[in-house]
């Protein structure tokens, strides 16, 4: 199978628009029926999510590799290369076809995002620098969830970022939402796990504190999804 051969977009002055972004990336997967729905998602989750804009600000500054466990498709790795970052980026998920779809679209990429197929429970890859969680924590009972965290901070070098995405348990609509949307995608079979529990603010913050990393930014980051969503920025000096 063979993927099109698109010009690899060089770094950008300016802040492209989401519009732009989801074109982009959308237009790399192949133009076969058996990708037209990877290609719808990944245009519609860019669009109205603000996510990888937000990690790429994050990182856009840092010299340092990026991991990125529960990677999925890998769109947040061919984001950062549409942007222009060129650090070395790994991906990891439990997802074989969708490590699969990232691991050919990668070869579009110069450098090559790296996946591969994993257990983000089992050892991970021995890279150290970034690491980002992105909307996978809720897949995880507290215990569980804590000695994640550990492990993340494990691969965060000095100077290096933690960066957390996901829905928080509270008492609002949105966050509502999330819970049935979850279970929605589990039973779809668009995800593989159905949630167990959420995280607060307070946990994730108390729990990366022990593993020596401080908070450095914390807001709502859902867009124009209905979602409970919100990104947080760990750091250690």
């Amino acid at each position: 199978m063979t993927s099109p051969a698109i010009a690899i977009a060089p770094p950008k002055k300016i802040s492209p628009s989401q519009s732009e972004m989801a074109r982009c990336i959308s237009r790399r997967f192949p133009n076969q029926l058996s990708f037209r729905a990877h290609r719808h998602y990944a245009k519609w989750k860019i669009l109205t999510d603000p996510l990888y804009g937000a990690v790429f600000d994050a990182l856009k500054d840092s010299p340092h590799p990026v991991l990125d466990i529960g990677c999925g498709m890998g769109l947040l790795a061919f984001y950062l290369r549409e942007r222009g970052m060129t650090v070395p980026v790994h991906g990891v998920d439990f997802d074989a076809a969708k490590i699969q779809t990232a691991q050919l679209l990668a070869k579009q990429y110069s450098p090559e995002p790296q996946f591969e197929t994993g257990d983000m429970r089992k050892p991970w890859p021995e890279v150290h620098g970034n690491v980002c969680l992105l909307d996978i924590l809720q897949y995880l009972e507290v215990k569980g969830r804590a000695e994640l965290l550990a492990k993340a901070a494990s691969h965060v070098v000095p100077g290096g970022l933690l960066v957390i995405r996901g829905s928080m348990k509270e008492p609002t609509w949105r966050w509502r939402v999330n819970y049935s949307m979850d279970h929605i995608a589990n039973a779809l079979s668009w995800m593989k796990a159905a949630p167990v529990s959420y995280p607060t603010h307070d946990e994730l913050v108390s729990v990366l504190k022990t593993c020596g990393l401080q908070l450095k930014e914390a807001r709502p980051l859902w867009g124009r999804t209905p979602f409970n969503m919100h990104f947080q920025v760990f750091e250690r000096h």
